[in-house]
């Protein structure tokens, strides 16, 4: 059994569903189709990202991410696929796939047969998953230079991170765009300090858990997807300092 996870921004167009439904049915009966549930704003890689950043830690081996946020693309940025953490990922080069990947140089993109297609999830991407499921190999001239959208990624220097939050979640938590790894290798064995959306406070310490953090304290975590998430317990964080999605947090390095 294949699960396909579709993130899309399609809203109430239940044509587009409709179709692309038809379509994974028409290639196998063995196949669960996951459509996520949520209000990405149209053309939102950031929020879509995020969902299907949380798709590629969570649901089985060999599940099929399609990303139908922002999905048309032009000639010259084209389309890719990637089998990374066991999953195989389609998107559009739009620079989502370093939102999802924290290191996608170090993986092998494949550069997918181009058409012209209003409804490239059908058009392009279906006739690759009709191989997968098929238990065909996914092949092309690899790229390396896939296309990057800056906010992705965090400004890293000798003696500061400069990250920025992406996601605010129902709690006035932020989550940032940093990764655990990028934040380990960053710091190595040197102490640093958090500032959490001003001067006057700061977090010294990374804590597994909330339940380590008494009420009203801050605190620093790397969620289920590895992403840095910071703020107070028991109290929005975000509303309280005037975060918002895009707001740049400092990470001092000592």
């Amino acid at each position: 059994m294949y699960h396909v996870v579709i993130v899309n921004d399609w809203k109430d167009s239940a044509h587009y569903k409709a179709l692309i439904e038809g379509q994974l049915y028409c290639i196998s009966n063995n196949i669960n189709i996951h459509f996520i549930k949520s209000n990405i704003e149209t053309h939102d890689i950031f929020e879509g990202g995020l969902i299907l950043r949380t798709c590629y830690f969570t649901f089985p081996e060999n599940t099929i991410l399609l990303n139908c946020v922002k999905s048309v693309s032009p000639p010259s940025l084209g389309y890719i696929y990637v089998y990374s953490n066991k999953k195989h990922i389609f998107t559009a080069n739009n620079g989502i796939i370093s939102y999802i990947i924290d290191n996608p140089d170090n993986e092998d993109i494949i550069e997918l047969n181009y058409k012209v297609s209003t409804f490239p999830e059908v058009d392009i991407f279906l006739p690759y998953i009709k191989k997968i499921v098929k238990g065909e190999k996914i092949t092309g001239p690899k790229i390396k230079n896939i296309k990057k959208i800056t906010p992705f990624i965090p400004i890293v220097e000798n003696d500061k991170i400069i990250a920025t939050v992406i996601q605010i979640d129902s709690y006035g938590n932020a989550i940032t765009n940093i990764s655990k790894s990028l934040f380990y290798n960053t710091i190595k064995d040197r102490n640093f300090i958090i500032y959490p959306g001003t001067k006057s406070e700061m977090i010294t310490q990374i804590v597994d858990s909330y339940y380590e953090v008494e009420s009203g304290n801050f605190f620093a975590l790397f969620n289920i997807i590895n992403l840095l998430e910071i703020g107070i317990i028991n109290d929005n964080l975000c509303e309280a300092y005037g975060i918002k999605e895009r707001s740049n947090i400092l990470i001092e390095i000592i």
